[in-house]
């Protein structure tokens, strides 16, 4: 399954990715493919659906704008993020029967095959047995 995992993320990579762009979240970020997977969206920040899911129903909420760390975000933008973050946790709370939803900032300093240098946030729900 590890394997198929690599080979899907870098189908995705030479699908989405361009010359002149080369940061996969900043393509999610935008929502300009794939909007089936896009749930909501704001000015600043895009919520979707996470294409490898660590658990059932899991979803990312990107900042549109490039930035690495949090101190590259404006407040307004960091607002918008966990906007969706919090309306994302409470649909699953209420209308998805998590027990717990984390909602957890994640990316490596660096690009890695599945993390990277791009603002973004998971919320991942807890349900009964796992």
């Amino acid at each position: 399954a590890k394997d198929e995992a690599v080979a899907f993320v870098e189908r995705e990579r030479a699908r989405l990715l361009t010359e002149t762009e080369r940061c996969l979240m900043c393509v999610l970020g935008r929502a300009d493919r794939d909007e089936n997977l896009v749930v909501a969206e704001n000015d600043h920040a895009t919520l979707r659906l996470n294409r490898l899911p660590s658990r059932r129903s899991e979803l990312m909420v990107i900042l549109r704008r490039h930035a690495e760390q949090n101190a590259d975000v404006r407040p307004d933008e960091y607002l918008a993020l966990y906007s969706l973050a919090h309306r994302a946790a409470c649909t699953l709370e209420r209308h998805r029967g998590a027990l717990r939803v984390f909602v957890a900032q994640l990316g490596a300093p660096d690009e890695v095959l599945t993390s990277y240098p791009h603002v973004h946030v998971h919320v991942l729900p807890l349900y009964e047995g796992g």
